[in-house]
């Protein structure tokens, strides 16, 4: 993991000459999105590719998931960038509070990340903070010129009380 969070590093900065690291500051880490998206792309998804997402999905909504759901992914080069840089944000967490440890999402039950490599805390029922899912939809929404009215540090903040490493804010 190391590696991979130091080379994510390097290639931002002689892409954007802009260094991020676990200490750079949060105006910096905010930008982690952004700088992926700006040398990402998406793909486009075959009709047979964009069914197979509606596998699942409930026979009378159907219609509707057709006409609302992207029939594009992140590029396979994105999601390996995004899936790096996601490293990178949380060594930037535990920076931040020292107590997080890294996990593996816990078993299909319990976790919507499972296998994912995953951030604890202290709390006793186990929350899991994966940063990878989060990291992944900010640049999707960067690709698409669409905004989030979260930022990752804002995300970091929110995930340290639900992780139990800071006092709930009452």
């Amino acid at each position: 993991m190391p590696r991979r969070v130091a080379n994510i590093s390097n290639f931002l900065y002689q892409a954007h000459s802009l260094r991020i690291e676990s200490t750079s500051p949060d105006s910096d880490l905010d930008k982690l999105p952004g700088l992926i998206a700006s040398l990402g792309a998406w793909e486009p998804l075959t009709d047979e590719e964009f069914e197979k997402t509606l596998v699942d999905a409930r026979p009378q909504a159907l219609e509707m998931l057709r006409s609302v759901m992207p029939r594009q992914i992140l590029s396979g080069e994105t999601i390996a960038m995004a899936r790096d840089a996601a490293l990178l944000w949380g060594e930037a967490f535990r920076f931040r509070h020292p107590l997080a440890k890294w996990d593996i999402g816990a078993k299909p039950k319990s976790s919507i990340h499972y296998g994912d490599a995953v951030l604890v805390g202290t709390d006793e029922f186990r929350s899991e903070f994966g940063v990878k899912e989060l990291l992944y939809s900010h640049v999707a929404m960067a690709l698409g010129n669409r905004p989030s009215r979260w930022t990752l540090s804002g995300l970091m903040k929110i995930r340290a009380v639900e992780l139990g490493l800071v006092p709930r804010p009452y």
